[in-house]
């Protein structure tokens, strides 16, 4: 399901991608922004407790302003496009995100959304699983991304325009991801979200931070094991062009939709009908308006030249683990119904048009599908070459 220009990435690991890179490494057999954001930065995304999934999206390092690629090679945390495994290193911001996040027992977070990627993948990277894809760990002493790191208003990470940290550069390289902790409460319920894709540092300088997974105590592994997918590049499903002969998307049965329509609506001197249209189709609009409309416009905002790249081969995947649930983000809430839902499954005849009463609510995905495999498969695939002659060089290696 995938081309190196129709995804832009996906993919998360396990406990052997865990062990990964402090073995040597090599293992594993989404939120708005706004108008003053940098535009170099690498498009970000964020998680509520009930899912937020991928769609594919791969820009192979030069469409618009999404300057994003597969993760590179990695022999080690320094050694940057060598060696023929390519591995994400990680680290925590400080103390608190560790304890709170990283530490002992809730380390199984991170370690079960790992692992359904590592179930998903058929294990650690080698020839039989397919792929080359690792996590490095941080040990123990090496200490945390930053020196020192101050929160924000609401006691939440600084935005990414205005990171508040001094960074370890002796320690850690600056395209590391960066790991955060939020609190729940204060973030508007969000359990979790992450910057998409690897961004080189041609674009950003030496900038640090700019690879960046914030998770909350309420996010579960399944929202972990989703935003390890978009660190990876991917997007959500729900966002490719062809969505509408799928889904149908209720944009107004969005929580708080229709307050931000009406201060738009009079703020731009439109009617409501172009207000709504706006919010629910323009990607810069609604992020402009922290609209939650930003995580379901079709083509995540990208120019419709992009629409070839955006959409990847093998049609629209119901079972992605990257596929919104019609359960999230209702105005309905918990009493969330076909009715109400903000994005429901439907059938469309041969004309295109909506089948009458085939609406259906769509379930959680809580696991890779085969197409979201075959995406890291083509992004991250098995090199046999390359693996022979690393063998040639290092005999004494662990493959």
């Amino acid at each position: 399901m995938m081309n190196p220009l129709v995804h832009i990435l996906a993919l998360a690991a396990t406990i052997q991608l865990v062990l990964a890179f402090n073995s040597p490494l090599y293992h594993i057999h989404n939120t708005t922004t706004t108008t003053n954001r940098d535009p170099m930065l690498p498009p970000t995304t964020t998680h509520d407790n009930h899912t937020k999934r991928y769609a594919e999206y791969i820009t192979s390092g030069h469409s618009m302003n999404l300057r994003v690629s597969a993760w590179p090679p990695r022999r080690a945390l320094w050694h940057i496009d060598s060696g023929y495994l390519r591995t994400i290193p990680y680290c925590f911001v400080d103390q608190r995100s560790y304890e709170k996040i990283g530490g002992s027992g809730r380390f199984c977070k991170i370690l079960g959304a790992l692992n359904v990627w590592a179930d998903a993948l058929n294990g650690g990277a080698d020839a039989t699983s397919g792929h080359c894809l690792g996590f490095r760990f941080p040990t123990a002493t090496e200490g945390f991304c930053c020196t020192n790191y101050r929160y924000g208003a609401e006691n939440q990470p600084r935005s990414e325009g205005d990171f508040e940290c001094d960074w370890d550069h002796a320690t850690w390289p600056s395209d590391t991801l960066a790991v955060h902790w939020v609190d729940a409460m204060k973030a508007g319920g969000i359990a979790a979200s992450a910057t998409i894709g690897y961004v080189r540092t041609a674009d950003l300088g030496q900038r640090p931070g700019r690879h960046w997974m914030r998770v909350s105590d309420d996010a579960t592994s399944g929202d972990i094991a989703h935003e390890f997918g978009h660190v990876l590049g991917m997007a959500h499903e729900h966002q490719r062009w062809d969505r509408d002969d799928h889904v149908e998307f209720r944009c107004a049965n969005l929580v708080g939709m229709t307050d931000i329509i009406n201060r738009f609506r009079v703020a731009e001197k439109k009617d409501y009908a172009a207000a709504s249209k706006a919010l629910c189709e323009d990607q810069l609009t609604a992020e402009k308006w922290f609209a939650p409309s930003a995580e379901y416009v079709k083509g995540a905002g990208l120019d419709v030249a992009t629409k070839p790249i955006f959409d990847g081969p093998g049609g629209f995947d119901m079972d992605s683990i990257m596929l919104y649930d019609s359960y999230s983000f209702s105005e309905a809430g918990d009493q969330v119904g076909v009715g109400s839902a903000v994005i429901v499954a439907v059938e469309r005849d041969a004309e295109g048009n909506k089948v009458p009463g085939s609406e259906r609510m769509i379930t959680r995905n809580t696991n890779p599908s085969p197409r979201d495999v075959e995406f890291v498969k083509a992004f991250y695939p098995w090199d046999e070459d390359k693996h022979q002659e690393w063998k040639k060089l290092h005999p004494g290696g662990r493959k």
